[in-house]
């Protein structure tokens, strides 16, 4: 048996940066041709066109701006730490928009896409935000309230801003949280939140 020259991660990285671009009509073909394979090759690996869509689009199993925040806080001013997560968390969002974008587009359902999570993703960002944000009032740098429900508040204010996108006539692919958003969630957040 010759061993693989293109390797599953590599054919799955090239069909999700191809779906998210061309949406769920884009061909096998053209990822084939990218990678230099032959259409049968990758149908031979992943079964159906589906199979391969619904593998290259998966969520990361681990939130990218996990880490960060379970690192802090710090001794930085609370909206100059919330200014941080905010703009990671909105990153992270305008990364997720071009999947539901394709998800739309195809006979996907977002269940069918998470199925594999014991935990739903948006689950365990609520949590971990919701952590954070209780390790900043045991430092003293906000009130006490309940945590979870400003994280939903958070999360929730940030999703709207760019999932707006998908409803809008609008062809960016990773649409961006305008600063000046940020910068305003980040104040409402602080007058709720802040120590009086």
């Amino acid at each position: 048996m010759r061993p693989q020259r293109v390797s599953d991660e590599q054919i799955l990285s090239t069909a999700r940066r191809i779906f998210l671009a061309n949406g769920s009509g884009a061909s096998v073909d053209l990822i084939a041709a990218e990678l230099n394979l032959s259409t049968p090759a990758i149908f031979k690996r992943f079964g159906t066109k589906r199979n391969l869509m619904l593998l290259s689009i998966k969520p990361p199993r681990e939130i990218p701006w996990q880490k960060a925040v379970e690192s802090g806080p710090d001794d930085r001013p609370f909206t100059v730490q919330l200014r941080e997560v905010a703009s990671e968390i909105a990153s992270f969002l305008a990364e997720v928009v071009p999947v539901l974008r394709v998800i739309h587009t195809s006979d996907i359902s977002f269940s069918e896409l998470m199925c594999d999570e014991e935990i739903p993703l948006p689950i365990i960002a609520t949590g971990v935000l919701a952590s954070w944000l209780e390790r900043c009032y045991t430092q003293g740098l906000i009130r006490k309230t309940d945590f979870r429900l400003a994280a939903m508040t958070i999360l929730g204010t940030l999703q709207l801003e760019t999932l707006g996108s998908l409803f809008q006539d609008r062809n960016d692919l990773s649409p961006t949280v305008p600063v000046a958003y940020l910068d305003e969630v980040v104040s409402l957040i602080w007058q709720g939140l802040k120590n009086e």
